[in-house]
């Protein structure tokens, strides 16, 4: 079954099937796929939203909210003025939006540790 769902030209043709665990596992590791080749955060994000009814989800939600906060850092890293003329705007810009970034990949090693079974 892997085979030929790896096969597929849009794995979106699942998107919201959740007939057997695997489509589950396929979809996580597309949506995976898609994230380190560029993909758009907006779309990866509304693929999740509609794979969190899924009778599967459960199962790999640490999956996916690693990939989700993936998707926020990304986007908060691409955001970010990282120039600092003095400490006191450091200190406003890290209060301001560079916190963002630090929780998304504080959020996300703590789902990839979920994930892989490894705690630091």
């Amino acid at each position: 079954m892997v085979a030929k769902l790896e096969g597929l030209q849009d794995a979106r043709i699942i998107e919201v099937s959740d007939t057997f665990a695997a489509f589950e596992k396929f979809m996580l590791h597309w949506l995976c796929r898609a994230f380190e080749q560029g993909g758009t955060g907006a779309d990866m994000l509304a693929i999740i939203q509609s794979r969190r009814n899924s009778f599967w989800f459960h199962d790999h939600r640490d999956g996916y909210e690693a990939l989700t906060h993936a998707i926020a850092l990304r986007a908060s890293i691409a955001a970010a003025e990282l120039h600092v003329e003095t400490l006191d705007a450091g200190i406003n810009r890290y209060v301001n939006t560079w916190h963002r970034a630090d929780t998304a990949y504080r959020k996300f090693c703590l789902h990839v540790c979920a994930v892989t079974g490894r705690w630091r």
